[in-house]
């Protein structure tokens, strides 16, 4: 379940260790290491000066170290430096106790050297905080839940075990006992901070590792030290000083070590984030169990009590999150229109039934796509149509059994998955009792409508054994089916003329994305207004060892239907975002456009993973814009409208691409956080020739500012196009007019040419 925080992306620009930086923490490990060695061979109590330089040398040596880091790494780079102050200060804490107190039979206490020994604990409570809100954007009731079960359980046992014991034997004045306090105190408080940074985060990753290490050396050696100096026992030289160099040592190898990426919280299991809470309330129980005939102090019973109470209301917050998940995962495997499973539940169920046991247990895959409902949709209305969908969908389950899988795919396509007796006679038998269901009239609104259904059938294991394979050879038969006049077809590969070299294609793109035969093109928009050039749209292609280069309509259908959509687009973002960090390098502040497929945009991890390219290659979010079409949006528009909703918030822009071609209603333009319309070039070509295309174009560049969105009109051809559309308000326009799709290096030629007498590319 997802009770974690709102990660952010990865911290950009790290740079690894430099050699003198290796070298650095060699010398530092091996004076911490002699050190060490001192506390064991001298006597206690007997002080050696050089002794006291090594120890010096390793915390100087660790916060220079934080420092470098601090340079390295700029995402973090007031995390390292206050880091380094708190070494520091620590540092000349020694320092000054060395120089004023070293053969004082009975030094001052508190003296200076215990405030700046104090001063090490603020300094490095804001490192944490901050190295902290670097990986966590936003943090939800579960997380301040498991901090105050886990404070209040630290805190119990930590009274129990010391803090009573260290208040009965302090002495003296208030500021002694409140000096003694002070170290115990602080090291408690560090090592709750790092256990809520691995609950908050899950980071138990190598930075909060050793720094979690680190801190628990520190709060044994300060407990022994205040245990000892409270009842004059305290003698210097003695092997505890060495953790105090080993908490040096761990800090100094954290600054040095490359970051961890942190684990998306969906890629991690339930107990996950749920183990530590469940360790900490464990503990506070089994010290009121221990406690009971009043071997444990009573704050320490309280403190154990209120552990548990909240680990009680944790509890009833995880099975009301885990009661929402439930609802919100069958929300996004449900069709809102026809409360059937959509394409991406149909895929997950299909998935499952191949996956169940019997290797020769046959399974059958009908595509179904209903004849003449466009025709409906284009006579009666988008409302009657869908009124039509919800009666669909009723009267194919009526023809199934219960096990039997049904699903709208999307538009008028549906898809049923046999999960038993599903071979080549069965199968035909149920697509054609579905047919002649569809076949009977459909009553709505007082209209009586008569449609018909294609089927297309495949089966496993005689097809294919995978999903996406017997939904695309299950594709192939119905428009089999389609061309012979509608009913059911069973897949037929001497039918199917292209199979073999669309299977080919399909395994050669497969290869070209991991051989880097895929090109990317860029094609400059333009401001109509200022003549400036705000962006440039990624365009792909395929540079292809046969067939030559070959356009995005002849690859990118067969990479939507194999399942390589995923590849390519990561593929063309990362080569758009280093194409435009180097423009950026050169002075030009551009913006890049990338189109997303359906199965792109429907991917809930696709805001992770564009805020991590960003971040990566250090461009800001503003300056990419994903383009998507409306029947994309159409596909599945809840999961479609979280999707854009969540790249808005990340910064990204999102452009509706193609507009005015879709089949859908402009209602969806209420609902999505998009930016930009870009009106089609089939209204654009005819502005100047057709009314009724310069009607449109006119109307919905309105409709856009409106709306308070930019208009962009691609396939711009000539001036007089151009000088129609500023006319009529266009903002943006792209096309061969001003430049055709071209290489990197061209595109680059291009803009300084321009630049002789046209302004130069700026952000729009």
């Amino acid at each position: 379940m997802h009770v974690t925080g709102e990660h952010a992306a990865p911290p950009a620009s790290f740079r690894p260790a430099s050699r003198l930086e290796r070298r650095l923490l060699a010398v530092l490990v091996l004076a911490a290491a002699v050190h060490a060695a001192s506390t064991v061979l001298r006597t206690p109590g007997q002080e050696v000066l050089w002794a006291d330089v090594l120890y010096a040398l390793a915390y100087i040596g660790a916060g220079t170290l934080c420092v470098l880091r601090a340079r390295r790494q700029r995402g973090q780079r007031w995390a390292w430096a206050a880091l380094a102050t708190g070494l520091f200060a620590n540092c000349a804490g020694d320092i000054y106790y060395s120089l004023f107190f070293l053969n004082e039979a009975t030094p001052a206490y508190p003296s200076p050297a215990n405030w700046l020994w104090l001063a090490f604990y603020p300094a490095t409570y804001l490192a944490l905080v901050l190295f902290l809100r670097g990986t966590v954007k936003r943090f939800v009731v579960t997380m301040w839940l498991d901090a105050l079960i886990s404070a209040l359980a630290v805190a119990a046992v930590a009274y129990a075990v010391a803090f009573e014991h260290l208040l009965d034997v302090s002495g003296g004045s208030i500021a002694v006992v409140l000096t003694n306090m002070a170290y115990p105190v602080g090291d408690l408080l560090l090592l709750v901070l790092v256990a809520v940074a691995a609950i908050f985060g899950g980071l138990v990753d190598r930075l909060w590792a050793l720094l979690g290490l680190g801190f628990l050396s520190f709060a044994v050696a300060d407990t022994w030290f205040a245990v000892q100096a409270s009842t004059g026992r305290f003698l210097t030289g003695t092997p505890t000083e060495s953790l105090w160099t080993l908490t040096a040592v761990l800090i100094a190898i954290a600054a040095v070590a490359r970051p961890q990426e942190p684990t998306p919280p969906e890629a991690r299991p339930w107990w996950h984030v749920m183990i530590l809470p469940v360790v900490f309330a464990s503990g506070s129980l089994a010290l009121l169990v221990y406690g009971q005939d009043g071997a444990v102090p009573r704050v320490s019973v309280v403190l154990a009590l209120a552990s548990l109470v909240v680990g009680v209301v944790r509890a009833n917050v995880n099975y009301w999150e885990a009661t929402r998940l439930l609802e919100t995962r069958q929300q996004a495997l449900t069709d809102d229109l026809t409360g059937l499973r959509n394409r991406r539940g149909f895929i997950l169920g299909l998935d499952s039934i191949l996956r169940e046991p019997g290797e020769d247990r046959p399974v059958a895959v009908l595509l179904i796509d209903l004849d003449r409902f466009k025709e409906i949709n284009d006579a009666l209305g988008h409302s009657v149509g869908d009124q039509l969908l919800t009666l669909v969908g009723p009267r194919m389950h009526a023809c199934l059994r219960e096990e039997d899988l049904l699903a709208r795919l999307g538009g008028d396509e549906f898809a049923i998955a046999l999960s038993s007796d599903a071979d080549a006679k069965s199968a035909p038998a149920v697509a054609e009792r579905i047919a002649r269901a569809l076949t009977t009239p459909f009553e709505l609104d007082d209209i009586t409508l008569h449609i018909g259904a294609s089927i297309g059938i495949a089966l496993c294991p005689d097809h294919g054994t995978d999903g996406p394979t017997l939904l695309q050879r299950a594709d192939v038969a119905m428009y089999d089916a389609k061309g012979s006049g509608g009913g059911y077809r069973l897949y037929d590969p001497k039918r199917d003329s292209h199979s073999r070299d669309r299977l080919q294609t399909i395994e050669q793109l497969r290869a070209a994305i991991t051989r880097e035969e895929l090109v990317v093109h860029y094609q400059p928009k333009v401001d109509l207004l200022s003549g400036q050039v705000p962006g440039v749209e990624a365009l792909v292609r395929w540079r292809h060892p046969q067939r030559g280069l070959l356009l995005p309509e002849e690859f990118l259908p067969l990479a939507e239907q194999s399942g390589l959509m995923r590849p390519l687009t990561d593929h063309v973002l990362d080569t758009a975002l280093a194409q435009l960090r180097t423009w950026r390098a050169h002075g030009w502040d551009l913006g890049v456009a990338v189109n997303v497929s359906a199965s792109n945009l429907l991917d809930v991890a696709l805001p992770l993973q564009v805020a991590a390219k960003l971040s990566e290659y250090g461009v800001p979010a503003d300056r990419l814009s994903l383009e998507i079409t409306e029947t994309t949006i159409m596909a599945d528009p809840v999961r479609a409208r979280q999707v854009v909703k969540n790249l808005h918030d990340h910064g990204v822009l999102v452009s509706v691409d193609d507009f005015g071609t879709g089949y859908s209603s402009l209602a969806y333009l209420r609902h999505l956080a998009v930016r930009e319309l870009k009106l089609d070039r089939d209204f654009v070509k005819d502005v100047c020739l057709d009314t009724r295309s310069s009607a449109i174009v006119r109307s919905t560049v309105d409709l856009a500012h409106s709306l308070g969105l930019h208009m962009v009109a691609e396939g711009v051809e000539d001036a007089e196009s151009a000088r129609k559309l500023t006319e009529y308000g266009c903002d943006i326009a792209q096309g061969h007019h001003y430049s055709r799709p071209v290489s990197a290096a061209d595109l680059t030629e291009w803009l300084l040419d321009r630049h002789d007498d046209q302004p130069l590319p700026a952000a729009g």
